[in-house]
């Protein structure tokens, strides 16, 4: 009799998880096919970054600060793309959910082996998770307090390798898991593709008269040349502007 029991008890359970996965399944299939819909729709529309919901613009200044907002589109019943000047895209229904793809993915269609989200993220990547200054190793405490006493902490997050450290000077510091410096982080790079270093004073001349003439307080921090663009990060006010120039020194977008 307890034997019945136990049998009945597992069939029931079983029967349990077997309906949280196929309805885990489910939920992903509609992520996936609503990612499709989002990146292949006929009706998709660029819009300004600012023109984001708040929902999606507070998500990604708090998990993607160490890159910035290069485009964004909506479809309209479906949701909204976000491409990051890191080379990273992100997905998010009409109610700013992100959304997640996760195969199959055709090597030779739309969604080839890198996938929807760009050749800088794995399906499985996370941007990390906020951090509280104050729970910050000691290490970097310190390391900040030495080297940028006059600055702050405004944003920090942790990827499972890297703390990610954003200064309001504004400058944004890579440290190790044990709290080591590792290097400053450039907004204006693109993981996956060469960047070339070039001067401020190397910029096409359009460029450079464009910048003397809408910023003329603002500071040069660096500049890169990539896939036919050439970015520029700027500082003014202790906030970064990020120009967008084609290889003539047209100005193509501004962005923060």
């Amino acid at each position: 009799m307890k034997k019945t029991s136990w049998l009945m008890l597992f069939l029931a359970f079983a029967g349990v998880i077997f309906v949280a996965c196929e309805k885990e399944s489910d939920t992903q299939t509609t992520e996936d096919e609503l990612i499709m819909e989002i990146a292949l729709s006929d009706a998709r529309m660029m819009i300004e970054p600012e023109d984001l919901p708040a929902i999606i613009l507070d998500f990604v200044n708090e998990r993607y600060f160490d890159t910035y907002i290069d485009l964004a589109f909506r479809v309209p019943t479906y949701g909204y793309e976000v491409n990051l000047g890191s080379g990273e895209n992100l997905f998010f229904d009409t109610q700013g959910r992100e959304l997640m793809f996760r195969g199959p993915q055709d090597r030779n269609g739309p969604f080839g082996e890198n996938g929807p989200h760009g050749n800088c993220r794995r399906v499985y990547d996370l941007p990390g998770d906020p951090v509280r200054p104050s729970a910050l190793p000691s290490l970097i405490q310190r390391y900040i307090q030495g080297n940028y006493a006059d600055s702050n902490i405004r944003l920090a997050k942790f990827n499972g390798r890297f703390y990610i450290i954003a200064l309001d000077v504004p400058i944004v510091l890579r440290f190790d898991r044990a709290g080591n410096f590792v290097e400053e982080v450039l907004p204006i790079i693109e993981c996956d593709q060469p960047c070339r270093p070039i001067r401020g004073a190397d910029l096409p001349e359009q460029a450079r008269r464009l910048i003397a003439n809408r910023l003329p307080d603002a500071q040069f921090h660096s500049a890169c040349i990539r896939s036919g663009t050439i970015v520029v990060m700027m500082i003014q006010d202790r906030s970064r502007i990020i120009l967008v120039f084609d290889r003539e020194g047209n100005l193509l977008r501004v962005r923060r």
